[in-house]
């Protein structure tokens, strides 16, 4: 497994930068921050609620996600796009490594690569774009691979398709259940 240091290296090789940071990264959702206006609870040391205030406060990005990489990509906030953040920019969270059961997952390369290329392939096709085939650069194994970990990551959006995909649901698609004697 290669390590977040190494995975974010080749993202800043492959995808860039811009003058804020780099287009891709992979952080770890414990400790990420962000500034935000708003209205927040005010407490003394001891925990005391002190009431409300209006203004700008650092906050966790990623209360919700605890534990685990989390694979962002770099946007502006549009102009007359209303945002709580201070900031005209901002990393966005494309994909949680975790499994469908909410446990942690490692990053790995591979899978960031075809998650990276389907938000590219959407994002052109969102805006009549023509995008950039990059398959004549792998083999055919490698081709078959990248379908695979895109099978295993999307799958098929529901619990009913994904059984049937993994083969641990049965379809009865109107047919009469022979059983293994009488075939």
């Amino acid at each position: 497994m290669e390590t977040p240091e190494t995975i974010n290296q080749r993202l800043l090789e492959r995808f860039g930068k811009t003058d804020h940071g780099q287009n891709w990264r992979l952080s770890y959702s414990d400790g990420q921050i962000e500034k935000r206006r708003g209205t927040f609870a005010k407490h003394d040391i001891h925990g005391n609620y002190l009431g409300e205030f209006e203004g700008v406060q650092i906050v966790p990005k990623y209360p919700y996600i605890q534990h685990k990489y989390v694979l962002e990509r770099f946007l502006y906030v549009p102009e007359g796009v209303e945002t709580d953040l201070v900031d005209k920019f901002s990393y966005e969270p494309i994909w949680t490594f975790e499994d469908k059961h909410g446990n942690a997952l490692p990053p790995v390369w591979e899978a960031i690569e075809v998650i990276i290329d389907t938000v590219s392939r959407a994002a052109a096709r969102a805006v009549g774009a023509k995008y950039k085939e990059t398959n004549e650069q792998y083999t055919v194994e490698e081709l078959k691979r990248k379908t695979q970990i895109m099978d295993e990551l999307f799958g098929n959006e529901t619990k009913i398709t994904d059984a049937l995909r993994y083969k641990d649901g049965v379809s009865l698609s109107g047919k009469k259940l022979i059983s293994e004697e009488e075939k």
